[in-house]
């Protein structure tokens, strides 16, 4: 079995480019006193949502900007965050972002009633190496109500027609002939140009000039499509960009529920929507709404936050997590998804540390590629800190009949007897009491009690008619602290190959 370092890491860090109250280099120092050995910083990407006001939607926007880092900056953020990282040589600093895919609008600035929805539906993106990846993330696509804001050529094409029509019109001539004399017939003729259609000219220019300011960017609502579904398209498109870059992609807050109350007035908001501007006064109430139903509905993601706030209906046992790693050990879906922590850090809330919610990765170097390539493979565990305490576990693997073994995120080929090991131990201090339970294929298999540090061990026999299966542990102490470990897969090899033959 592989030796691995064990490497606390802080995931879903902001600095004050979105909010934050430190840079990364500060940020480097907090990591260094809190012995956290790596962090994941995740400022906001793009972090603005506009609705425009009917039918004047180019003209009078209601704007809500929260503090981010804008696509043209993203180069030197990533540069800023690397020299950073290469100030330390005890602690890991890599840079990333927090994508919102999506966000859509209710209500009307006029009426009082505005409402942001959707926005919180969060992605935590990291790992991509080149600044061209990064900017390459499709932009948040935004709708009202049942409609989504769209591309609109046509509404371009008529603007620019509409303006030439009254270009050229302001600008014919005529010419209007004008005599003296009885009759004309021989008196002086004078030939004279004149525009005669200078006013309609005018104003039909004024009005594609309106038209212009009423459509830009040129959307429009088109409701001939789903606005879920387009949702869900850009969702997907953002996960599939950051995976084939080869980057870790994650869901976050999944079970996250507040609200927050907007004024285009208000400087700082609890430092997520920091700024709200607008060219019109209006208040606007931002929901946070849990969304551990994007699990299931996207695919190719990394990971998902499951604490602190993705545990209730989605990480613990038989929950939506359990679901989809039995999805996939039976064959259902195509690859599994990992438990990661994430702290959401600013820096600037007196109950929330550092290493309040730790990952601990399990890699073999001590490199941002080596932590980076060990959580894509699930090989990590999450741990809470609390009262000064924090749970570890030093070993996690599984054995066969064999001498192969295979820790979190691998799996073991074994047709027969299975024995599943861990240790569970507490830092700073040792002798915390401990409840840990071992998880097979959801449902709690046995659960142990004790002082820390002490083994726990449990042997499986194959379930009759099963051609894979898997087991996680889940841990409590006694000052609240947790840890979630990520699953050993255990596949019958030989039983599938058998039903494969008939």
């Amino acid at each position: 079995m592989t030796d691995y370092l064990h490497i606390p890491a802080a995931v879903h860090v902001h600095t004050a480019r979105s909010g934050g109250a430190m840079t990364a280099k500060q940020i480097g120092f907090a990591a260094r006193e809190r012995e956290v050995k790596a962090v994941i910083l995740t400022d906001k990407l793009r972090a603005d949502w506009h609705v425009g006001v009917n039918p004047f939607e180019g003209i009078l926007k209601v704007k809500v900007h929260g503090e981010h880092v804008s696509p043209s900056e993203i180069e030197a953020y990533v540069e800023d965050v690397n020299a950073a990282d290469a100030k330390f040589d005890d602690v890991l600093i890599m840079p990333g972002f927090e994508v919102a895919p999506s966000f859509k609008w209710s209500g009307s600035p006029a009426r009082g009633d505005l409402k942001l929805y959707d926005w919180n539906k969060e992605l935590l993106a990291f790992g991509m190496k080149e600044p061209q990846d990064w900017a390459g993330i499709p932009a948040a696509a935004g709708w009202t109500e049942n409609s989504l804001a769209t591309t609109s050529w046509p509404e371009l094409l008529a603007t620019v027609a509409l303006a030439a029509a009254g270009a050229v019109l302001f600008l014919k001539k005529k010419k209007k002939e004008m005599c003296f004399g009885a009759g004309c017939g021989r008196r002086i003729k004078i030939a004279r140009a004149t525009r005669p259609y200078r006013a309609l000219g005018a104003c039909i220019f004024a009005a594609a000039v309106l038209l212009f300011a009423a459509s830009y960017p040129f959307t429009r609502q088109n409701r001939g499509e789903n606005p879920e579904e387009a949702a869900a398209g850009q969702r997907q498109s953002i996960i599939n960009h950051v995976e084939s870059a080869g980057g870790i992609i994650a869901w976050a807050h999944p079970e996250a529920k507040w609200e927050l109350r907007v004024r285009s007035k208000d400087a700082r908001a609890r430092g997520l929507l920091s700024k709200a501007a607008a060219n019109l006064n209006f208040t606007a109430v931002a929901y946070a709404e849990p969304h551990q139903e994007m699990l299931l509905e996207t695919s190719g993601f990394t990971a998902f936050a499951a604490l602190y706030e993705g545990y209730e209906k989605t990480a613990r046992p038989g929950g939506l997590w359990d679901a989809a790693l039995a999805d996939y050990s039976a064959g259902g879906r195509e690859k599994p998804f990992w438990a990661l922590g994430e702290v959401d850090f600013y820096g600037n809330e007196a109950r929330k540390r550092l290493d309040s919610v730790l990952t601990v990765v399990l890699a073999e170097k001590f490199t941002s590629d080596s932590v980076i390539a060990a959580m894509n493979t699930g090989r990590m565990y999450v741990t809470t800190t609390a009262a000064g305490g924090s749970l570890r576990m030093p070993e996690f693997f599984a054995s066969g009949a064999g001498k192969e073994t295979a820790v979190s995120g691998e799996t073991l080929i074994s047709d027969g007897r299975v024995l599943v090991s861990a240790v569970i131990d507490s830092v700073p201090a040792r002798g915390a009491q401990v409840s840990a339970s071992i998880i097979r294929n959801g449902e709690v298999a046995k659960v142990f009690s004790g002082a820390a540090p002490f083994r726990i061990t449990y042997e499986a026999e194959p379930v009759p008619g099963a051609d894979a299966e898997y087991f996680r542990i889940e841990a409590e102490g006694s000052r609240g602290m947790k840890l979630i470990s990520n699953p050993i897969f255990i596949s019958r090899q030989s039983r599938a190959i058998q039903k494969e033959a008939k």
